[in-house]
């Protein structure tokens, strides 16, 4: 259910919803200039519910890129194949920081790939994407997106 709000200038539209363990949790975001903006803003956190994504999770791509190696990769993998994790990872760091995953477009994803293929490797740019791809996939099994932004890239 969501409700708006005159704030000042702007619109402020709530959220709320009750968890499969019957919690009642509220998102908001304040700032539209009008109110049919809030109510586009609430109608899609609404449709994500709807398809089974926990909107209150937030976690930045480097965040859930650093978690994902350390609970996936780390423990099963060779030492080298680890510093190709951590590389991708630094890389990560430097074009995203605090971007958050679900921020991410496939269109910002493919001016990465294209950042980092101007002086590397066709090679090492495919094994950069493939642990991107599989980190990716990983975080729509957890609920924090819905599309994989690196399809098709």
């Amino acid at each position: 259910m969501a409700n708006y709000k005159k704030r000042g200038n702007g619109w402020q539209a709530r959220i709320s919803w009750y968890s499969g363990d019957g919690q009642r949790h509220n998102k908001s975001k304040a700032g539209f200039p009008t109110k049919l903006l809030a109510k586009k803003w609430a109608t899609e956190q609404e449709v994500k519910l709807n398809q089974g994504v926990n909107i209150g999770k937030e976690i930045t791509l480097v965040d859930y890129y650093d978690q994902w190696v350390k609970t996936y990769k780390e423990p099963k993998v060779a030492p080298i194949t680890m510093r190709l994790y951590q590389l991708t990872g630094n890389r990560l760091k430097t074009y995203f920081p605090g971007v958050k995953i679900k921020d991410i477009t496939r269109g910002q994803y493919q001016e990465f790939i294209n950042w980092y293929g101007k002086d590397h490797a066709p090679q090492s740019v495919k094994k950069l994407n493939m642990a991107v791809r599989g980190c990716v996939r990983s975080a729509i099994l957890d609920d924090y997106l819905i599309k994989d932004f690196t399809q098709g890239v």
